[in-house]
C-alpha cells in the first residue's frame, strides 16, 4: 500500500488511532506534560485525551481517539521534545499490568515512543521533575531539563518566610540554608531525589533543623555517562545492583543500556564512583549526624567522600554548619543506634565503603546467599549448612577477599563467633590486617606503617559498629 492510500485509509476511520504494534513496555516509562496539568494529574492520574500536539499530526478535521503518549525508556535523549520545559512523570507499568501499550506510528519503528488508550491511575505515577512551562530553550538544558534555570529560580524566589529557614552562609559561590519547615525544604531541594522531600513525617522526626542544604550558585552541567544518563543517576542504580537490591537485568533496563556482563558493569561503576565530579553536587544535603547526600540521593559517606570534598565548601563553612547543627546533636551512641536501627532487622548487614564492603551476620552461610553463589574462594555453601556452627566453632569466623560480582574487596564477620571483648577485637584486627595487606598489595617493605594504621583504624570502626548493633 502506497503512502497516499495509507493516509486515505487512516482518514476513513471513525476515530484516528496512532497505535502501531502492541508491545510489552519496560517497568518504568516516561510521560511529559505541561505543568498547568500537574495538580489535576496528582489528584486524578492521567486521563486519555486528544491533545493539541496529537491533533497537529493529522489536522483538526479528523476525530482523534483519546490517548496517552509516553516514551518506553528513562533515557532523556529518547524522550519527546515539545520544545517546552514540561513536567516529567515516571509511570510504573508493574502497577498497571492490564493497561495495553502500542508503538506510536507517528514515529519510525526505531524510536521509543508508545501510546495507550487507557487511563493511568495516580498510584502508578511519580513526578520526577517539575517544569516551568517555559518555551525559552536557552534557559534550560535538555540533558537535565531546566536544571540551571530551576536552581537560579530557587535562589531568586522569596516565597518562604525568613522564620522558616536559617541562612548560615552566603558568598558568590554557594548559599547554605537550614530549612525549618517542610515547605522550605521542598523549595531548596526541589531538584533532589531525597526521600524526605515526600515524607514529611520522617523529615520532622529525624531531620528538621538538623541538616543544611548547600546550593551552588553557579551550577555545573551534569556529567553524562555511557548510558546517556547523568553519571550521578548511573551511580545510584549501579549501587543498588552492588548491594543486591536490583538485578543486573533490572539495571540494564532502567538505564536502557546493555552492559556486556557483570564485570563490565562493575568496572564502570568503580570508575565513575571514584570521582566526586560524577556525583550531583549542585545541591547537597549535609548533617554531621546523618551524613552527606547528593542530588540523586547517593550517600557520599558510603563512597568515602566528606563534606570537604564538595565544591566551594571551605573549612570555615564546615565550622559554621557544624557549630549550628551540633547544638542539639544526639550523643555518639544514640546516633549510631538510630542510624543502624533499620539494619538490625536485616541479615546480613552490609556497609559500603569506598575501599571495601563490610558484611556482618550471625550466620556464616549468609555470605553465600548474599553473593547468590554456592562456591566462594574454596568454600562451599552446602558444607557450611552441614557444619555445626556454634559460638565456639564455625565454618567461617571471618573472611576477607574479593567480591565475585564486582571484584571489590569485602570483609565478612560471623557475629556469632566473635566471642567476648578480647577475642572479638582480635578476630576483627585479624581480618582487617588481611584486608589492609590486600589493599596495599602486600607492599610491607614500603608501606608497613600505612598497612598497620589502616587495619587498626578500621578495626576500631568495626568494633564500634558491632557494639551498637
Amino acid at each position: 500500500m502506497n503512502l497516499q492510500e495509507n493516509i486515505r485509509r487512516i482518514l476513513r476511520e471513525d476515530d484516528y488511532s496512532p497505535a502501531g504494534k502492541e508491545i510489552t513496555p519496560n517497568s518504568i516509562i516516561v510521560h511529559k506534560s505541561n505543568p498547568m496539568f500537574r495538580d489535576k494529574i496528582m489528584k486524578e492520574g492521567l486521563k486519555v485525551r486528544a491533545g493539541e500536539c496529537y491533533k497537529t499530526y493529522i489536522g483538526y478535521g479528523v476525530k482523534c481517539k483519546p490517548a496517552i503518549f509516553a516514551t518506553n525508556t528513562t533515557n532523556k535523549r529518547a524522550w519527546f521534545d515539545s520544545s517546552y520545559d514540561d513536567d516529567i512523570w515516571f509511570i510504573d507499568t508493574r502497577i498497571i499490568p492490564d493497561v495495553k501499550w502500542y508503538k506510536d506510528r507517528h514515529f519510525e519503528s526505531t524510536k521509543k515512543h508508545i501510546v495507550t488508550f487507557q487511563d493511568i491511575p495516580k498510584e502508578a505515577l511519580t513526578l520526577k521533575y517539575e517544569g516551568t512551562g517555559s518555551g525559552d530553550v536557552k534557559k534550560w538544558n535538555k540533558n537535565s531539563p531546566n536544571l540551571y534555570e530551576s536552581i537560579r529560580r530557587v535562589l531568586r524566589e522569596v516565597r518562604v518566610p525568613r522564620n522558616e529557614r536559617v541562612e548560615l552562609y552566603k558568598d558568590k559561590n554557594i548559599i547554605v540554608v537550614v530549612p525549618l519547615t517542610h515547605r522550605a525544604l521542598k523549595k531548596y531541594a526541589n531538584e533532589c531525589q531525597w526521600c524526605i522531600n515526600d515524607d514529611k513525617t520522617d523529615w520532622e522526626d529525624y531531620h528538621q533543623g538538623k541538616h543544611a542544604v548547600i546550593i551552588q550558585r553557579n551550577p555545573k552541567k551534569p556529567k553524562m555517562g555511557i548510558t546517556g544518563h547523568p553519571t550521578a543517576s548511573e551511580i545510584f542504580f549501579l549501587a543498588k545492583w552492588d548491594n543486591n537490591q536490583s538485578s543486573f537485568e533490572d539495571v540494564c533496563q532502567i538505564l536502557d543500556y546493555e552492559f556486556r556482563n557483570d564485570r563490565t558493569m562493575a568496572d564502570y561503576y568503580t570508575t565513575i564512583s571514584n570521582d566526586i565530579n560524577n556525583f550531583g553536587t549542585n545541591i547537597v544535603y549535609y548533617s554531621p549526624e546523618n551524613g552527606v547526600y547528593d542530588q540523586e540521593d547517593n550517600f557520599l559517606w558510603n563512597f568515602n567522600y566528606e563534606i570537604s570534598d564538595i565544591p566551594n565548601v571551605t573549612p570555615e563553612v564546615i565550622k559554621i554548619m557544624d557549630n549550628y547543627l551540633q547544638e542539639e546533636e544526639m550523643s555518639l551512641q544514640e546516633s549510631i543506634r538510630r542510624i543502624l536501627r533499620e539494619e538490625t532487622k536485616k541479615n546480613p548487614k552490609v556497609f559500603n565503603y569506598k575501599k571495601y564492603t563490610l558484611i556482618l551476620s550471625n550466620n556464616p552461610c549468609d555470605i553465600f546467599t548474599h553473593f547468590k553463589i554456592e562456591n566462594l574462594h574454596g568454600l562451599n555453601y552446602k558444607k557450611c549448612l552441614t557444619h555445626e556452627n556454634t559460638k565456639k566453632s564455625a565454618y567461617i569466623a571471618g573472611l576477607t577477599n574479593i567480591s565475585p560480582k564486582t571484584k571489590k574487596h569485602f570483609l565478612f564477620l560471623n557475629l556469632n563467633r566473635l566471642g567476648k571483648d578480647k577475642e572479638k577485637m582480635g578476630l576483627i584486627m585479624h581480618e582487617t590486617m588481611h584486608l589492609s595487606l590486600e589493599l596495599y598489595k602486600h607492599d610491607v617493605e614500603n608501606k608497613e606503617e600505612e598497612i598497620i594504621t589502616f587495619a587498626e583504624n578500621e578495626a576500631y570502626k568495626i568494633y564500634d559498629i558491632i557494639q551498637n548493633l
